[in-house]
């Protein structure tokens, strides 16, 4: 979806094009596969990598957003208001590598309501590692 909006960050009118997630982008996997051969008290000592979740991978949601992003000059990211969802931004920030920081905000939002959006909208901020 393409839509003009004023964009604070930007201090203008800009076009905004709206995409989504289905959940976490990334997820856990243990390295050396050690789970796959039945060998269960090594997981305790193994070591983890992030993957591509399974759903993300089916969906094809990484080139989804790196087109989505091609030619965008700002990212907004637009998830839950908690933990969970600051954490999911640094799963598509890890995607989307080209936006700098001064170039990255973030909504906090709980509802899709005209309301939420709106207050949403009108108090932007950074995404933070440590929420």
């Amino acid at each position: 979806h393409f839509l003009f909006h004023w964009f604070q960050p930007a201090r203008r009118r800009c076009s905004i094009s709206v995409t989504s997630v289905v959940g976490h982008v990334f997820g856990l996997d243990f390295e050396g596969g050690a789970e796959r051969r039945g060998d269960i008290a090594s997981i305790f000592d193994a070591k983890t990598k992030k993957v591509v979740e399974e759903t993300s991978e089916r969906l094809g949601v990484v080139q989804h957003l790196q087109r989505a992003a091609k030619g965008c000059g700002w990212l907004c990211l637009w998830l839950d208001g908690d933990r969970e969802g600051e954490n999911i931004c640094f799963e598509v920030l890890k995607v989307l590598k080209q936006f700098p920081p001064e170039r990255v905000w973030r909504a906090k939002f709980s509802a899709v309501t005209e309301r939420e959006v709106r207050a949403a909208m009108s108090r932007l901020g950074k995404p933070s590692q440590a929420e």
